[in-house]
């Protein structure tokens, strides 16, 4: 960038009153400056910027207008400039990333998607309580699939998402709809878990509750 920088300085220097200079970038990288747009490659005209550089004589009168210094260059972009992912995607990917580490059994990875309200050690004892459930029969989702990314309105930062997991049991599978609340800190996307750690806890206790009666 530096370099292209430096060589339209010298171009606008050098060029005489009203000239036009064509800059494109080969497929090398290597950039060439000619004096027709009919000079430039075809394969390199489908993206022109245009940048006009006036320049007046610093003197003490004012000069006839005759006289101001004006060049033109034009830029050839051969660069793609990929679209902005939207967050709605990020969201997504992110959603992806969290569940497959859960389906996987990998606590360490899943934390990684995870809000740090939570701390390593509880959600370390989420992922074991949800395995000791497995002995009553509370099996974990084999298939997930996202149904809904949902920006808040008002809290740009706040997102809901929908997720359906396939959970197989002995009569067959079922399908269990959950909303997974999403937050966005330090420009990344990280899952709210506490009131997932909270419903393992209520359903463990639940269940040795029934047992003991």
């Amino acid at each position: 960038m530096h370099y292209l920088l430096a060589v339209l300085f010298v171009l606008l220097v050098a060029t005489p009153t009203s000239a036009e200079v064509f800059m494109y970038q080969d497929s090398s990288g290597k950039w060439h400056g000619v004096s027709s747009v009919s000079q430039v490659p075809e394969e390199y005209q489908n993206q022109i910027q245009s940048v006009v550089n006036n320049d007046t004589d610093k003197a003490s009168t004012p000069e006839p207008v005759s006289h101001k210094k004006q060049s033109k260059v034009v830029v050839v972009n051969t660069k793609e400039v990929a679209p902005e992912e939207k967050e709605e995607d990020k969201i997504t990917t992110r959603v992806k990333g969290y569940m497959d580490a859960v389906l996987a059994d990998d606590w360490e990875k899943a934390y990684e998607f995870v809000n740090k309200d939570v701390t390593k050690a509880t959600f370390k004892e989420h992922f074991e309580r949800q395995k000791r459930l497995e002995e009553y029969g509370v099996l974990p989702p084999t298939e997930y699939s996202i149904k809904n990314v949902r920006i808040d309105p008002k809290y740009s930062d706040k997102a809901t998402t929908k997720v359906v997991e396939m959970v197989p049991t002995t009569g067959g599978d079922i399908h269990i709809t959950t909303d997974q609340v999403w937050v966005k800190e330090v420009g990344e996307w990280y899952r709210k878990v506490q009131d997932a750690v909270d419903a393992t806890k209520a359903k463990e206790r639940d269940i040795l509750n029934s047992l003991r009666k």
